[in-house]
């Protein structure tokens, strides 16, 4: 496969279309140029392909894939298996990327050659009693997210997803 992009960012939505455009155009606002963005449509049933389409349209960079609601592991792992970027990285529908995160991801990845996989802090924005979730290891007790592995700042080597073949799905 041909790695035309530097970066594949994979962002996975679900009946968002009142939310992505934020995320989408915080993509297009990077101040590095060298990606291909990859949404991947897990059977949104709200009109959002009437906001992505013109975007698709405009960006040859973008690929869009839609299938049947599985769950957001399948969807990461349909971006993956499509993705021709060196490094791969992720995006939630209803985030968004500050102006210099890839190119201060891609730098630090040219800098560190041993590096495979990072993950980043989040600047979390909402009330504050919306930022605890269930802890992984005890589901009866809450954690706050500061203290939580984002899954959607993870950026590394596309080598350390195959090797893992992609996410766990979890029947």
């Amino acid at each position: 496969m041909r790695k035309e992009f530097e970066v594949s960012i994979i962002i996975p939505v679900y009946n968002r279309k009142n939310k992505i455009k934020r995320a989408i155009n915080s993509v297009l606002k990077q101040n590095y140029k060298n990606w291909e963005l990859i949404i991947i449509d897990d059977g949104s049933t709200d009109g959002i392909e009437n906001i992505l389409f013109p975007v698709l349209k405009k960006y040859p960079n973008s690929k869009y894939i839609r299938h049947s609601n599985r769950n957001t592991a399948l969807s990461l792992n349909s971006g993956i298996k499509i993705s021709e970027g060196k490094y791969i990285t992720f995006l939630d529908s209803d985030d968004e990327y500050k102006k210099e995160h890839l190119k201060l991801r891609v730098d630090f990845f040219k800098k560190n050659k041993d590096t495979d996989l990072i993950h980043s802090n989040c600047d979390f924005i909402g009330n504050e009693e919306d930022m605890y979730v269930p802890d992984a290891k005890n589901k009866k007790r809450l954690i706050h997210l500061t203290n939580c592995i984002i899954g959607a700042t993870f950026f590394g080597n596309r080598e350390v997803f195959e090797k893992l073949n992609g996410f766990k799905i979890k029947v």
